[in-house]
């Protein structure tokens, strides 16, 4: 969690952190997370959370990686870049040597 935290000490401003979150994060970890959003809060720094639906473990994440996917999509699109391109995808597999 320490470096996840400790970006946040002097952000860029066009950043905004996204927290996934599921009903069945341990208490530990809810607490942690929602100390974090005070924290980013107190400073300024506006967050979002992004919880998954549905009532069972795998609902929910399937919901969460449905959402991410769409967001990332739709985000390419918004700055003009073709979200099917793989150039940089194709050029690591190109410098690999095996199967």
């Amino acid at each position: 969690f320490h470096n996840e935290v400790e970006v946040w000490e002097t952000p860029e401003r066009k950043m905004v952190p996204i927290f996934l979150r599921h009903t069945a994060d341990p208490k530990y970890e809810r607490i942690r997370l929602d100390s974090f959003v005070d924290i980013l809060s107190m400073k300024g720094i506006r967050s979002m959370e992004i919880w998954g639906k549905g009532k069972g473990n795998l609902a929910q994440l399937v919901t969460l990686d449905y959402q991410v996917d769409f967001a990332t999509y739709y985000a390419a699109i918004i700055r003009g870049v073709d979200p099917w391109s793989i150039k940089l995808i194709e050029r690591l597999k190109s410098t690999i040597a095996g199967p």
